[in-house]
């Protein structure tokens, strides 16, 4: 959760309680624990956060298999 809150995912409430805030992939606006459950995303959470904090763009944060590098652009 850390790292959501690093990359202000999650942003907390006035009840201390953490809410999602909004991801835009595809086209589509969800929040970013919505997003885990669509079956387009193949990667695990702690790696999405992980390269959507290196600046990925979501669609390849999402889909890009374990392991693999991104190009510089």
């Amino acid at each position: 959760m850390e790292d959501a809150l690093t990359l202000g995912l999650f942003d907390p409430d006035h009840r201390g309680r953490a809410r999602s805030k909004a991801v835009t992939s595809w086209g589509e606006t969800k929040s970013f624990h919505d997003w885990m459950s669509d079956p387009r995303v193949t990667v695990h959470r702690n790696l999405i956060l992980e390269r959507l904090r290196l600046g990925w763009p979501p669609e390849e944060a999402m889909t890009t298999p374990s392991g693999t590098r991104r190009r510089a652009a």
